[in-house]
Parts: structure tokens; C-alpha cells; sequence
């Protein structure tokens, strides 16, 4: 009896440890506010970020540990165990604006004065976040056990175990 559950957990072990999810899984979430997520270390994860397609550049502050970084979208990052979290920065855009100038021209005696207006951009910088980045998490694969190499050796520890035991009871 102790011989077939060995043999049976041992082929188990062993058949789990070669098993993984790999059908692709993508989910896009609009981020406004600080969004985290926690990736098991059994997942393989792709981050793909892009930001909306107004005129407005968006920097994403990315956190992950002790690690931060801000970068501009798009970009596409390979998402490691850990948690991760993905928050708007600043917001930059070009903002137009008009202002009413007097010119002077001066000809033979005769001062003339023309107002015109004329239009500037300014460049505006804020940490509102009005306008989204979108991240799309693509989960390539997903492994079924944490320790493949560890299951795989005890899977063939009690298959030999088992083999040991039918052959000392045999003989």
C-alpha cells in the first residue's frame, strides 16, 4: 500500500511539475489613481503602457520595492515577483494663449500705433491626473508549481522508493 501512494505521488510531482498555463491572458486597466498589483512568482507578466492620443504627455511613476522610476509611454516592461505599482506623474501639455501688443511704426513725421494680438504657447505641468495611461498586463505564462526542480526530484525519489520497496518485499 505505502508502494502505490509513493508511486502515485511521485508521478504526480513529477507531471505537475511539467505542467504550466500558457494560453495568453490580457487585461487593460485605465490608470487615474494609483494602481497595484502583486505578481506571484510562478507568472511570467508583460506590462505594455500607452498614454491617450490627445496632446497631452503623460509620465508614469512606476514603483516596485525600493525601485522607482518615471518614464513616458509608451513602453513595455517585463513584470517581476512583487509588488507593482503604477501612478500618474505629471501631466504636460501646451496651452495657447492671447495677448494684445502695441507696434510702433514710425514713416516721414508720422507716428502710427497698431495693436495686434498674438497668440503664444505656454507649456503647462501638473500632477492632476485628467487625462489616463492605459496598461495592458499580459500574462504569458503561468507555472503550476513554485519549485519545478524540487518536485521533479522528490517526484523521483519516491518513484524510486517505491520501486526499492516492491523489489525488497519481492526478493
Amino acid at each position: 500500500m505505502i508502494r502505490g501512494i509513493l508511486l502515485s505521488i511521485g508521478i504526480t510531482l513529477i507531471s505537475l511539475s511539467l505542467l504550466s498555463i500558457t494560453s495568453p491572458i490580457s487585461n487593460t486597466i485605465t490608470v487615474t489613481k494609483p494602481y497595484c498589483i502583486s505578481i506571484p512568482s510562478t507568472a511570467k507578466v508583460i506590462a505594455i503602457m500607452y498614454e491617450n492620443s490627445t496632446n497631452v504627455t503623460v509620465y508614469v511613476k512606476i514603483i516596485h520595492g525600493n525601485f522607482t522610476k518615471i518614464i513616458r509611454p509608451p513602453c513595455t516592461i517585463m513584470l517581476t515577483h512583487g509588488k507593482w505599482i503604477f501612478e500618474v506623474y505629471n501631466e504636460t501639455y501646451p496651452k495657447i494663449s492671447y495677448r494684445s501688443i502695441n507696434e510702433t511704426i514710425i514713416e516721414k513725421n508720422v507716428t502710427i500705433i497698431i495693436q495686434k494680438t498674438v497668440n503664444y504657447t505656454n507649456i503647462v505641468t501638473t500632477n492632476n491626473a485628467t487625462y489616463p495611461i492605459y496598461v495592458i498586463l499580459y500574462i504569458k505564462c503561468m507555472k503550476i508549481l513554485k519549485f519545478q526542480e524540487l518536485s521533479e526530484i522528490l517526484g523521483i525519489i519516491m518513484i524510486i522508493s517505491s520501486v526499492f520497496l516492491y523489489l525488497r518485499k519481492r526478493f
